[in-house]
């Protein structure tokens, strides 16, 4: 019985206790290995072991009576002695499965590392969190460092690279960035670096106490004593993170059962509340730059083709000027001829795939020293130095038009540019881009011409086509275009069978507008189609009246643009005008030029079979007024070949030019087409086309160009 009193008093003082059991005798010395941490486990100016870890180690002597004998290595060796017993405890390890199978952890960690990205405190190329600037970086590394995988991983949810380089310890590594071998170091921040400069925070992490498998009694002791200076000391971590402040701890759950102080919660986790806010600062500032550089980007790019836009170039052409100088330089405006009929009939989309197409083409081939710039629509504006033949811009224009697209337009890009040299750096960018306009506008609707230089012609030609461009629409409205009639004689008989339907601007005051100041312009800007459409309903209206009043009728002819025939809809709409009216098809005759099929050619053989399944005729204008090619007689299958006055100039005096004449009717006769010829103004002349065989005659011979009632009076005689 007394045995068993005896066994409880013990039992009882254990329990008192708090259980502890020392495995380990009092007067047993614990090697601990360490490495240079500043402030963790270091001599201080008496030589005597101090700072975060020694303390901490002194705490648990005061529970298991251990004395200790501190071993200075490289984090590697001291792993390696850990391993072989040459040293039984590590303090600074973070935890991986890799070192778990071959260590003890203890219970608890005894603080957290922050892993840090370090670089020289003069680098001015990298900047915090600057991922871009972090890819092919020599990173120096400690080798056996927790913080390389973490550095590993780091890099690829980011997608960077980076080349690693390693070191024995801080010391080195720390030599290594500051003699430039490489571009930054990856270490935890007990090693902490006031001279370097901070760019990325990749991970907290606990670190702990750390023993060889075999040495199990010494981790044991180890967490026993952890337990009791929770329950005795529960601030002594927080006390010891004070004092050592480059050391980051977080304080256990378990020591944070008393009564909330805001005063210790802010002591407790300042370092922690540091890094939060440093990140909200740093999200803060890379918002900030993010929406700078959109500000910019809005300011200075077009958002469509990523070119530099009118703002860029009107803040930048300056500098350009005042840096080279002004010899050789031209402000170069050009366009897409027909863009708004690929936008019209293609959509937006195709159109806008064009453009990007043509501002990448572009951008590739100015120069440094040079801007390439789109201002709106498909207008360009280019700021470049050429030579002084040009041929530069010539090349530069032929270098777009070769540009291929995922889709087949049907048609050929071709481009307008006006130039404008500059002569004084000092005159405003936009008065010099607004000339290199005027030229640019002074040739649109000029097939001949593909490029004009200003000069003060030019300007006043710009200003009078402005005033018609403004007019236009009104002028529609109110019938200030009429339609005028051109006899066309039948030459066995002469009386007339036909006439050709003209266009004429008739002013409200009187004032005539001639074809050949608004027919380029309208085709520049798409209004022809408009005037087209107008003259072929005013036609048909006219032949409808007629027919109403049952008086004889006859064909009228009537000219086509190059930009209603590449309207994917054109034979709709003129199959609804004729529907409109009920007019017999084989009344109406559609003139199209030799150009207008050369460039066209699939689209216009296309809509030619669709006008003769109608009934509708075709003829081909003003042959021979440009470079005519008798092939083109026998690849366009037209009804009617029309031969420009041009081949009747001084034929009275050449028999050459009459001789060509006769055999260009023949070879028409032969190919089942009439002939008709333009411009027939002498008796002379008329006599020689009827000796040829020439079936009709159109000129002034016979009649201008005259009102409706003016005709109906002709016909009638």
């Amino acid at each position: 019985m007394k045995k068993c009193k005896v066994i409880l008093v013990l039992l009882s003082f254990v329990l008192i206790s708090g259980g502890f059991t020392k495995v380990v005798f009092a007067d047993d010395v614990i090697r601990v290995g360490y490495i240079n941490y500043n402030g963790f486990i270091e001599k201080d100016k008496n030589k005597k072991f101090d700072g975060y870890g020694v303390k901490y180690l002194n705490e648990i002597s005061k529970y298991t009576g251990w004395r200790y004998e501190y071993v200075y290595d490289t984090w590697t060796n001291c792993l390696e002695k850990l391993k072989t017993g040459e040293i039984d405890l590590i303090c600074t390890s973070q935890y991986t499965e890799e070192r778990d199978k071959l260590y003890k952890f203890s219970k608890y960690p005894i603080g957290y590392e922050l892993s840090i990205l370090y670089v020289s405190k003069d680098n001015k190329n990298i900047y915090y969190d600057d991922k871009e600037a972090f890819n092919g970086m020599r990173v120096g590394m400690i080798d056996g460092s927790f913080q390389n995988k973490l550095f590993e991983k780091y890099a690829k949810e980011n997608s960077f690279t980076y080349d690693a380089v390693m070191y024995k310890s801080d010391s080195e590594v720390t030599k290594a960035l500051n003699k430039g071998e490489v571009d930054a170091i990856a270490v935890g921040n007990l090693s902490w670096h006031d001279d370097l400069k901070v760019v990325a925070k990749f991970g907290v992490d606990p670190f702990y106490f750390i023993t060889s498998e075999k040495n199990n009694a010494i981790m044991k002791n180890i967490d026993l004593a952890i337990d009791k200076i929770k329950i005795d000391n529960p601030y002594f971590e927080s006390e010891l993170y004070r004092k050592y402040d480059s050391i980051s701890i977080i304080e256990s759950v378990d020591s944070v059962e008393q009564k909330f102080n805001w005063s210790l919660f802010f002591e407790e986790y300042i370092f922690i509340i540091t890094i939060i806010l440093f990140i909200i600062v740093a999200l803060v500032v890379r918002l900030w730059e993010i929406n700078r550089r959109k500000v910019i980007k809005a300011r200075h790019y077009d958002t469509l083709t990523d070119s530099y836009n009118l703002n860029y170039l009107e803040e930048e052409g300056p500098k350009i000027l005042k840096k080279y100088g002004i010899d050789g330089y031209y402000f170069i405006k050009f366009d897409i001829s027909r863009f708004k009929s690929i936008n019209h009939y293609y959509g937006v989309n195709i159109g806008d795939d064009v453009l990007k197409k043509i501002a990448s083409e572009g951008r590739k081939k100015t120069k440094d020293g040079e801007i390439f710039a789109r201002i709106s629509e498909d207008n360009f504006i280019v700021l470049a130095k050429l030579g002084e033949d040009l041929s530069d811009l010539s090349e530069f224009l032929k270098g777009l038009e070769g540009i291929k697209f995922g889709v087949n337009l049907g048609l050929q890009l071709k481009f307008k540019a006006g130039l404008y040299k500059v002569e004084d750096k000092d005159e405003p960018i936009s008065i010099m881009i607004d000339k290199a306009s005027m030229a640019h506008r002074s040739i649109k609707g000029n097939h001949k011409l593909n490029y004009a230089i200003y000069n003060d012609k030019i300007e006043k030609k710009v200003l009078l086509e402005s005033k018609i461009e403004v007019e236009m629409e009104s002028a529609l409205q109110n019938k200030e275009f009429q339609v005028y009639l051109q006899p066309k004689v039948d030459l066995s008989t002469l009386k007339i069978l036909g006439a050709e339907a003209l266009i004429r601007w008739v002013k409200k005051d009187g004032t005539i507008v001639y074809p050949n100041q608004f027919i380029p312009i309208f085709e520049t800007n798409g209004f022809i189609e408009k005037i087209d459409l107008f003259v072929l309903e005013e036609v048909c209206k006219y032949l409808c009246c007629r027919k109403e009043n049952r008086e004889s009728l006859c064909s009228i002819a009537i000219n086509q643009s190059r930009q209603l025939l590449t309207n994917p809809n054109y034979i709709n709409l003129i199959f609804e005008i004729l529907d409109k009216y009920e007019i017999d098809s084989s009344l109406i005759e559609i003139e199209i030029t030799e150009t207008l099929y050369i460039e066209n050619k699939d689209i216009l053989l296309k809509a030619i079979e669709k006008l003769h399944e109608r009934g509708i005729k075709l003829s081909i204008d003003d042959f021979g007024s440009g470079y005519s090619s008798l092939n083109l007689i026998t690849e366009i299958p037209a009804d009617i070949l029309k031969i420009d006055r041009a081949f009747l100039v001084y034929s009275e005096e050449s028999e050459v030019k009459n001789k060509v004449i006769k055999k260009v009717v023949q070879l028409a006769h032969e190919l089942d087409m009439k002939v008709v010829c333009e411009g027939v103004e002498t008796s002379k002349q008329e006599e020689f086309l009827c000796d040829i065989g020439c079936d009709m005659a159109q000129g002034y011979l016979y009649s201008k160009p005259i009102q409706i009632p003016e005709f109906e009076s002709l016909i009638l005689l």
